[in-house]
Parts: C-alpha cells; sequence; structure tokens
C-alpha cells in the first residue's frame, strides 16, 4: 500500500492563504502595474536631472515619497507574483507572473537609477540635517553610508536593468529543487513510500522508525546526487556574481559586502560562528550519545539525527488543535498581541496545505500597508507546532512595526535580528507546555530537536561551510560540487567528531537549503535565538514588565542597529556571554533528558 500525495488543485481552500487581500482579482493586480510604470515615467519626468539641485528638507522629503510610493507598488506587485509560485512551482502561469513583473520591475528601477545616484551628490551634512529632520533617517543615513560603494549612474543603470538576469541563480535552484526533481519510491518494512522534497524535509527525516528513516534517506540522497551538478553549477553563480559585486564597488572582501547591510561586524560575524562550533559542539555529542540509547541502535547516523527523542511526540496534532496551542501559549504576551495572532488565523494569512511542487520549509513574507503571510506544510507533528509558532512570531513582529513606521523607508531590517521574534514564541510555546510535568522530557526533547537543533545546528552548520566556501571564493577559486560537498563534510566531522557516522549523501546537505542565495542568512539564526531565550526566561519570570519592554522592542526591530535594537531589552551582544549563556541553557536541556 503507498500513501498518496496531493496535487495543489485538490487542496481545500481553508488550508490555503487569501491573496485577494493583496489584488482581489488580476485586473487588480494589472492596474496597480500599470499605475506604477506611470507613476515611475512621472517621476523620471520630474525629477531627473534636479534631485543635486534640492537644498530644502521638504522638498527631498517630497521626492522621497514620490520614489516610496513607486517601491511599495512593486513590493505588493512582486510579493504577489512571488507568492503564488511558492505553493506550487509547477504552476507557469503564477511562473510567468513571476517572470513578467521581475522584467518590468527591473525596467522601472533602471530608469529610476538616477535617483539615489543624484542623491550621492548632495552635501552629506545637508543629508544628514534632512535625515534628523524627517521620518527617513534609515533612508538617508544609508545614502550617506554607502556613498564610498556607489558606482556611476550609467554602471547603476545598467546594474538595474540586468536584476533578471542576477537572480537566475536563486530561481533556477528553486525551480529545479521544486519543479525538476524527481525522487523514487522506496521500501521499508514491506511498504512503498512515495518521496518528494517536501516530504523528506517535512515527515520522513523525522519519522520515529528507524528503517523509514533510513531507507528515505538513502532514496533521498540516492536521487538529489543525479542534480548535484547542476545545483553547484547554481551556486557556484551566485558566488561569483557576489564576488564580482564585491570588488566593484570597492569591498576588501565578500565578507564585508555581505555584512555590510547588517550593520555588524565582521569580529562578531566570526564569534558566532566559532563559539558555538566549539562549545555547543560538546553539548551536541553528548546529546549524540543519549539519541543513539533512546534509538536502542548499535550506530548512530546522520540520518538518525532528527530523530524524535521520545516515541510519543509522533503523537497527532490537528491544524485547529495547534492554533488553540499557540494562542493559549502566547497569551503572555497580552490580549492585543494574542489578537492579531488570531486574525492570521480567521483572515487565512497562512498557507498549511502539504502539496506537490510547494516550496519546503517554512517561511513568513512581510510587506509594508499589507499583512504578512505564512507557508507552511502541515505534518500532525509537535515540532510543526513550534514552526507555526515561530513563523507567527515573524508575522506579529511585522504588524507591530508596520504599526509604528508605516512607510517602506521608515524602517530597514538587519539579518542579524530578524530571527530575534520567532524564536521566542517556540520558548513560550515550550514554558505553557511544562505546565504539565508529565510532558516535561517531551517538551525538552522537542526544544532540543527543533528550535534549538534547527537554529543552533542545522543553521549553524550551514553557516560554517558558507564561511569556508567564501573563503575560497576571495581566493579566487571555482568551485564545483566536489568542492562543495568535501566543504559540508568537513564542517560535519568537526562539529560530531566519531559521536556519528556519516552516511553517504551526509555532505550533500548543502543542496537542501535556499539560505545560500540570501547573503550571510544563515548564521543569524543562533544570533536570533541567543537574543530571543534569554529575553524568554526575563518573561516568564518577570512578566508584565519584560512583556512592555519586549513588545516596545518589537515595534523597533527594523528601526535599530542589532546591538542597539539587543540594549532595548537590556543584552549586550558586544560580548560573548549571552552567546555562552545560551549553550549552557542548551546544555542544561540536555542534561534533563533521561
Amino acid at each position: 500500500m503507498k500513501e498518496q500525495l496531493i496535487k495543489r488543485n485538490d487542496v481545500p481552500l481553508e488550508q490555503t492563504w487569501d491573496l485577494t487581500h493583496i489584488f482581489k482579482d488580476e485586473e487588480a493586480f494589472q492596474e496597480a502595474v500599470d499605475h506604477m510604470t506611470d507613476l515611475a515615467k512621472q517621476f523620471k519626468s520630474n525629477y531627473e536631472g534636479k534631485i543635486s539641485q534640492i537644498n530644502e528638507t521638504q522638498e527631498l522629503v517630497d521626492v522621497i515619497e514620490s520614489y516610496q510610493e513607486i517601491m511599495t507598488l512593486y513590493m505588493h506587485t512582486s510579493g504577489y507574483s512571488y507568492l503564488a509560485t511558492q505553493t506550487d512551482m509547477s504552476d507557469s502561469k503564477a511562473q510567468n507572473r513571476l517572470g513578467t513583473i521581475s522584467m518590468l520591475g527591473s525596467q522601472v528601477m533602471s530608469s529610476l537609477s538616477f535617483f539615489e545616484s543624484e542623491l550621492n551628490v548632495l552635501d552629506n551634512d545637508f543629508l544628514q540635517q534632512c535625515a534628523e529632520k524627517s521620518k527617513y533617517r534609515i533612508f538617508l543615513e544609508d545614502i550617506i553610508k554607502h556613498k564610498k560603494h556607489q558606482l556611476q549612474p550609467e554602471t547603476e543603470k545598467v546594474l538595474q536593468a540586468l536584476q533578471p538576469v542576477m537572480s537566475l541563480p536563486d530561481n533556477g535552484y528553486n525551480i529545479t529543487k521544486l519543479s525538476d526533481m524527481r525522487f523514487f519510491d522506496f521500501e521499508a518494512n514491506g511498504k512503498s513510500y512515495p518521496l518528494s522534497f517536501v516530504q523528506f524535509e517535512n515527515s520522513y527525516q523525522v519519522h520515529p522508525d528507524t528503517q523509514v528513516r533510513r531507507e528515505a534517506f538513502k532514496q533521498f540522497s540516492k536521487d538529489l546526487r543525479s542534480y548535484q551538478n547542476t545545483i553547484a553549477n547554481y551556486y557556484n553563480t551566485q558566488l561569483k556574481k557576489e564576488k564580482i559585486m564585491a570588488n566593484l564597488r570597492g569591498f576588501d572582501s565578500v565578507f564585508d559586502y555581505l555584512l555590510e547591510n547588517q550593520n555588524v561586524s565582521i569580529d562578531l560575524y566570526h564569534r558566532q560562528i566559532d563559539v558555538i562550533m566549539e562549545e555547543l559542539s560538546v553539548h551536541m555529542r553528548k546529546y549524540a550519545k543519549k539519541l543513539q540509547n533512546k534509538l536502542g541502535v548499535e550506530t548512530l547516523y546522520y540520518s538518525d539525527l532528527k530523530a524524535p527523542y521520545l516515541k510519543e511526540e509522533n503523537q497527532t496534532i490537528t491544524y485547529d488543535e495547534a492554533q488553540e496551542m499557540v494562542i493559549a501559549a502566547l497569551s503572555i504576551l497580552g490580549e492585543d498581541y494574542t489578537n492579531e495572532v488570531q486574525r492570521s488565523f480567521d483572515e487565512r494569512w497562512i498557507d498549511w496545505a502539504g502539496n506537490l511542487g510547494k516550496s519546503t520549509g517554512g517561511f513568513c513574507m512581510s510587506m509594508k500597508q499589507q499583512h504578512p503571510y505564512i507557508l507552511l506544510s502541515w505534518n500532525n507533528g509537535l515540532s510543526e507546532v513550534f514552526t507555526l509558532a515561530h513563523e507567527i512570531g515573524h508575522a506579529i513582529q511585522s504588524v507591530y512595526t508596520n504599526r509604528r513606521y508605516p512607510n517602506l523607508f521608515e524602517t530597514k531590517q538587519s539579518l542579524y535580528t530578524i530571527e530575534a521574534p520567532s524564536p521566542l514564541n517556540e520558548m513560550l510555546l515550550s514554558h505553557y507546555l511544562l505546565k504539565d510535568e508529565s510532558l516535561t522530557q517531551w517538551v525538552n526533547a522537542t526544544m532540543i530537536e527543533n528550535t534549538y537543533y534547527h537554529n543552533f545546528v542545522t543553521h549553524l552548520l550551514e553557516a560554517a561551510f558558507q564561511r569556508e566556501v567564501y573563503k575560497c571564493v576571495d581566493l579566487g577559486m571555482d568551485l564545483q560540487a566536489d568542492d562543495f560537498n568535501r566543504l559540508f563534510n568537513e564542517q560535519l566531522t568537526k562539529f560530531w567528531g566519531d559521536s556519528v557516522d556519516l552516511d553517504e549523501g551526509a555532505e550533500l546537505t548543502w543542496m537542501r537549503q535556499p539560505h545560500y542565495y540570501m547573503g550571510l542568512y544563515s548564521y543569524t539564526y543562533s544570533a536570533g535565538l541567543t537574543i530571543s531565550t534569554v529575553m524568554a526566561q526575563r518573561i516568564i519570570n518577570e512578566g508584565q514588565v519584560a512583556v512592555d519592554k519586549w513588545l516596545n522592542a518589537l515595534s523597533e526591530t527594523e528601526s535599530q542597529k542589532p546591538l542597539d535594537f539587543a540594549k532595548l531589552v537590556d543584552i549586550d551582544l558586544s560580548t560573548e556571554k549571552p552567546l555562552q549563556e545560551t549553550v549552557a541553557f542548551i546544555g542544561s536541556l540536555i542534561d534533563s533528558l533521561e
């Protein structure tokens, strides 16, 4: 007997998100596209060659707001198009729409590239005065900051026009992974199981049956390997693009180029990876030995690492039950916060169906003047409840920020703090579940397996691998699949030592995540979780005082530099202390497991 995969057309409406909140129909979408192009033409006609002559704050603010309206429309039209592709990568109509808006957007951006080029001609003192007197401080200070890396106007125009081509590595990776890749069924315990990217990531790698888990990994790796050269080509192209841009804009290294917009130092970046690789590995090797004993296996393989520590974790939890759990867990943050969470359920902000062609994992897309959207693939497990709480953390942070700063150029999110609000919700979910003392082992195990393993191990190993890759890129090396396999295997060996045997295919893990097309993103998960671990304990122990401080900081997530944001909640990220406290907390959870 073989389980059946569901096609997108067969998904019940209530399991999907409602994109009509952005545009009610195709006609409304096209009207917005036409309006955007008309505004862009008018902006070019009104201001090209004149920006550099502005000498009054209000005059500059008026121009920024006209430009901002165009950018907001582009955010809505491109966001709408992107979301439609993520639920079914084989939907040719959605792919065509995204391709069309991408091309149009690049044309619009190219035609308006004069705006920032001419802003660079304005005196820094004048720009700083305007920043201090207007609500566009972040936008204008960025202009000042990036001046030295700005290229000649014609070059910037060409680069904008090339954006659809420059995004091909990311697009190609996702289409190959979610549309073109084919996986063969596998056999386990005399039963045939269908296999897809979504099913492996969401179900089989965490399956409680050792034979199912290992056979799924074996077949998944075998099929994945046949695409390694294609995916390596996309990744290598991405790396070359980033190195070329770093050189063009005068950065000393790819690291400096990619960290520029995060507003963090390279020392902080290296420390985040080094401390976890060295100190957390000790605790996780201990966890591996405990897991081996719990599973009753002679050898613990890489394919076993995400197995549930306790069999009870495999109990079924419906999506409706998960909603109730999340609302109850987050009620500690107050009525206003939980009302917004309830809205996300009632108004269908969330697409939670599991279907063929759907993007793997989960994400939250935020945009100004619209509510956020969350993508999940529900698997009826407790781990998915934690994922739901995690993505809702992103969503409500966006809601709070947009209340205080409704305009696009009033804020700018640093990747370094983008993951802070989400794992905090996971911590509060754990606290809620621990009210039932019989669940203590279950919850602690889930926290290790899901919250901390995912953010502090999975993504951290990605980050350690990525760092080695960029070191090679800075040396001018041209990397192929064998190089990526070797580098990833080296990081796995360094972290796990002899506590885990690496199955054939473990080295291919680099092929499974889209984060490598998003700059230095992977390491920021551990940064966000460091903040949230410390803050969650304060909320639990201190109550309303800590809640008020957190909700205020939540509204400022996109308006503050990372170290300044952390200071709002009395956390000093300039030292190793918060990170070491979090690693010690993970160690205490592992020690608590029997």
